[in-house]
C-alpha cells in the first residue's frame, strides 16, 4: 500500500530517510556509544535497543556495521528485531493490523506519528479534551455543542512529515475524516464542504453513511467502536476504517435513524493524492454529541495559553479542557 520512497520523518534540521537513517536533521550516535553497546551482553543489548524509538535504531546501523547482524535465533538484524519488539508492545500481538511496509523500523516509525490536535480551536467550537491520569495525553476527545465542528491537528505536513490520528468512534456516527490546506483551518467546513471552501482545488477524506450534505468523494459504513486510522504526508493521504464484527449499522428511513445488523466490509482502506507541495492539517468533522477514544500517542500537553473566542452562538456550548 505505501511506497518505501515515501518512508521519511521530519528531523531537527530537515528530512531523514527512516529506512538509511539519511538525511541532514539525522546525526548519528557517536561510534564510541555504538561500540559500548555491542559490549553488552545480546539479551540486554536487545532490552536496551527495544526502548528506542525508530530514527535512533536507524541511526544505530550508521554508526556500527555490527548492527547489521542478524540475530543467532530470530534471524532478524538486530535492530529490526528491536524494531518489531517495540512495535509489538504499542500494538499488542496482532502486528500486521498496523500499516504494512517492508520495514520494521518503518512500521515502527508510522506508530511513533501520531499527532496531537490544535485545542484552542477545538475548544472554540465546543469541543472538550479528556487526558489519562498524568495529564500529558488526550485519551477522550467529545462534541459538546451542536454541528457541524471541524477539528485540526495541532501540526502540519510543514511542521512534521508524516501527521497520524487513529480515533475510535464512540458517540454520533455521522462524522468525516481527511486533511483541510492549513489556511482554512478556521473554517468549520472546509472539510464538510471542501469543494465550496477551496475552489474544487482540495477534497481529501470521506464521510459515514449517515452524514448529510458532505462534498467528500467517499461514503464510508461507520458505526460506534469504527476504529479510524488516518496517515498523511506531503503529497498522499491514507485511510483504514475497521468495523467491529458486532456492530449494528445506522441509515436513514423516513427521516428516522433505523439500526439494523452491520453486514458490511469489516476493514477498507484507500489512498489519495494531492499537490506535494500543499500544507495540510488532518481534519474530523462532528455533530451532536460525538465523542472519540484517541488509540495514537498523543505527545504533548494541552496549551491552554488564549484559546480563540467562541462564537455567540455557541458560548453555552464550550468547556474547558479536563487535563
Amino acid at each position: 500500500m505505501m511506497d518505501t520512497a515515501d518512508s521519511a520523518c521530519a528531523g531537527g534540521e530537515g528530512d531523514c530517510d527512516v529506512e538509511a537513517g539519511r538525511g541532514p536533521g539525522c546525526s548519528a550516535p557517536g561510534r564510541g556509544e555504538a561500540f559500548a553497546l555491542l559490549k553488552l551482553p545480546l539479551e540486554v543489548l536487545m532490552a536496551v535497543m527495544g526502548r528506542l524509538e525508530a530514527i535512533s535504531l536507524a541511526r544505530l546501523e550508521l554508526a556500527a556495521r555490527a548492527f547489521h547482524g542478524r540475530h543467532p535465533v530470530a534471524g532478524l538484524r538486530l535492530t529490526e528485531l528491536a524494531a518489531r519488539d517495540a512495535l509489538r508492545k504499542r500494538v499488542g500481538a496482532d502486528l500486521y493490523g498496523c500499516w504494512s511496509y517492508p520495514s520494521w523500523k518503518e512500521r515502527l516509525y508510522l506508530e511513533e506519528s501520531g499527532v496531537g490536535f490544535q485545542y484552542d480551536l477545538g475548544m472554540a467550537e465546543g469541543f472538550t479534551f479528556n487526558c489519562d491520569r498524568s495529564g500529558s495525553a488526550v485519551k477522550v476527545v467529545k462534541l459538546m455543542g451542536l454541528g457541524p465542528k471541524m477539528l485540526v491537528s495541532d501540526l502540519s505536513t510543514s511542521e512534521k512529515r508524516v501527521l497520524r490520528w487513529k480515533l475510535r468512534v464512540l458517540g454520533n456516527t455521522a462524522v468525516e475524516f481527511g486533511a483541510v490546506p492549513s489556511h482554512l483551518q478556521k473554517r468549520r467546513k472546509a472539510l464538510h464542504k471542501c469543494l465550496t471552501e477551496t475552489g474544487n482545488a482540495f477534497c481529501i477524506g470521506f464521510c459515514s453513511q449517515v452524514t448529510v450534505g458532505s462534498q467528500l468523494p467517499f461514503r464510508v459504513p461507520v458505526v460506534k467502536g469504527t476504529t479510524v486510522d488516518v496517515l498523511v504526508r506531503p503529497g498522499k493521504a491514507q485511510f483504514i476504517v475497521k468495523n467491529p464484527a458486532d456492530a449494528s449499522n445506522t441509515h436513514w428511513e423516513n427521516n428516522h435513524r433505523v439500526h439494523t445488523e452491520y453486514r458490511g466490509p469489516g476493514e477498507i482502506s484507500f489512498t489519495q493524492y494531492f499537490e506535494d507541495d500543499l500544507d495540510v492539517k488532518l481534519a474530523l468533522t462532528a455533530w451532536a454529541k460525538a465523542m472519540f477514544h484517541v488509540l495514537h500517542v498523543c505527545r504533548g500537553t494541552v496549551s491552554l495559553s488564549q484559546p480563540a473566542e467562541p462564537q455567540a452562538s455557541d458560548a453555552q456550548d464550550t468547556e474547558m479542557v479536563t487535563c
